[in-house]
């Protein structure tokens, strides 16, 4: 009986990974293309983008992270923003302003880690130059590679709200 149930829920499981395939060429599932990309900090014991706004900081008087007082690295972020929500239309999230009123439309910022990839041994690092590439000879070809690709707004479907 637990091998049939087992069974049961990788079929499940299966079938729900392959229902809806990725299709490269559809607009809906593109990959993000790192238009933007700006030097930033993260915090890799919090695991999290630390961010310098106006109005908020995540930084304490010595320049380390709030939360866990570690010192945090250098590394190259992909920026994207969109509007989460719209009474335009009908709350739905896009990719840009569409109206002049500041209560509307606010653009956020959403702020995703950059790593290099090499396409021939998958070697991969936080900067173009920490790349370890593989002793194999192969094509040393690097590409910059969102954290957050295919989730909107980084390449990906548009939120449904």
């Amino acid at each position: 009986m637990r091998h049939l149930l087992c069974i049961a829920l990788f079929a499940v499981a299966a079938s729900s990974l392959f229902a809806f395939p990725r299709l490269p060429s559809s607009p809906l599932f593109a990959d993000c293309d790192c238009a933007k990309v700006e030097d930033g900090l993260y915090c890799g014991k919090c695991k999290k983008v630390l961010v310098k706004a106006e109005k908020t900081t995540d930084f304490d008087k010595d320049g380390n992270c709030k939360e866990c007082k570690s010192a945090p690295e250098k590394v190259k972020l992909c920026v994207k923003d969109w509007v989460p929500r719209c009474g335009m239309h009908d709350m739905q999230p896009h990719e840009k302003c569409c109206c002049t009123s500041k209560m509307c439309c606010k653009l956020e910022t959403v702020y995703s880690l950059v790593t290099f990839k090499c396409s021939g041994c998958d070697a991969s690092a936080s900067s173009e130059e920490g790349v370890k590439h593989a002793e194999k000879e192969h094509e040393k070809k690097i590409a910059k590679v969102c954290a957050k690709n295919g989730t909107f707004p980084h390449g990906g479907e548009l939120p449904k709200k």
